[in-house]
């Protein structure tokens, strides 16, 4: 009995691993993604709050102004501290922020006036008062373009907040030290 053996091939295809130019483009878009990806995550883990925007401490905060209110409108002429909250339905860091709002505004509503900036249109008005109604906020809360508060405030990204003092000059932002709670206790000492 004999055996046949079969000469092994030594052809190859050629070049099984060449990339179309379609499929080229589409690996450096997923490599820029990534690439971008890993410096933002750099640059924000190093910085958590980012460029939130914001006047700087010292500087006279704008008149606060809304088309639409809930929960009353704000007073005209505040004679004390005051918290400004700058915020947006769609913004999971101001749902999580907004019990320790609620805590503050307990421990400091009567020496200290909260109002909050809703970065919605007219048209979200039911997102608005469902937001204030969930967070049981009992503070007015403007809402409504042309958000010309907001951009005075140079709000950049929600939420923000600032402290204002008896003066109305901006004493504490999210870019300052301290927590919020020393901030507002500061200013009603000074």
């Amino acid at each position: 009995m004999s055996q046949t053996t079969q000469p092994q091939s030594t052809d190859r295809p050629e070049n099984p691993a060449k990339t179309s130019p379609g499929e080229f483009g589409v690996i450096l878009a997923v490599a820029a993604v990534l690439v971008l990806g890993v410096v933002l995550w750099m640059r924000y883990s190093a910085d958590p709050e980012g460029d939130r925007g914001g006047l700087s401490a010292g500087v006279v905060a704008p008149p606060l102004e809304a088309v639409l209110w809930v929960n009353g409108e704000p007073s005209d002429s505040p004679s004390g501290v005051r918290v400004v909250h700058a915020w947006s339905y769609s913004c999971p860091y101001c749902w999580k922020e907004a019990p320790e709002l609620v805590r503050l505004h307990e421990e400091f509503g009567d020496r200290v006036e909260f109002v909050g900036l809703a970065g919605e249109e007219v048209a979200n008005r039911r997102l608005v008062e469902d937001f204030v109604e969930k967070n049981n906020f009992s503070w007015p809360n403007g809402f409504g373009e042309p958000f010309t508060t907001l951009i005075a405030f140079d709000v950049r990204l929600f939420p923000a907040v600032f402290v204002l003092d008896r003066e109305g000059r901006v004493v504490w932002s999210r870019g300052s030290k301290g927590s919020l709670e020393q901030a507002i206790s500061s200013a009603l000492d000074g």
